[in-house]
């Protein structure tokens, strides 16, 4: 099942992604224009286990500010950076790709943990 526009209705705040570009010369990560995304933000705070990060290794436990759903397209990554509607940026720690049920490898939805 692909992505159907019933699911739109749904999806009824706003959210802005700024997509990861790479890091610049002093090694700060840079991000490339907003994109005003459809979402629906579900403002729930859970302790949730973060994975590995480029300076560590261990798994450590933090609690989230909420879990944003959000469409197949465009594809979230965990270093893109998130405005919610309420206007802060809380770091991205998880993003979850659900496929739809077909044997084609292709999204139906996308889950993001801030």
């Amino acid at each position: 099942m692909s992505w159907e526009n019933d699911y739109d209705e749904f999806l009824n705040d706003i959210v802005i992604r700024e997509a990861f570009a790479g890091r610049n010369g002093y090694g700060e990560p840079t991000f490339t224009g907003g994109q005003s995304i459809a979402a629906r933000v579900v403002l729930k705070p859970q302790v949730i286990a973060t994975g590995a990060s480029e300076i560590t290794s261990a798994v450590r436990e933090v609690l989230s500010k909420a879990t944003i759903y959000l469409g197949p397209e465009p594809v979230w990554d965990i270093k893109d950076r998130i405005t919610l509607p309420d206007g802060s940026k809380p770091p991205i720690l998880q993003v979850v790709a659900y496929p739809d049920e077909t044997s084609e490898p292709s999204l139906h939805h996308q889950v993001v943990i801030v």
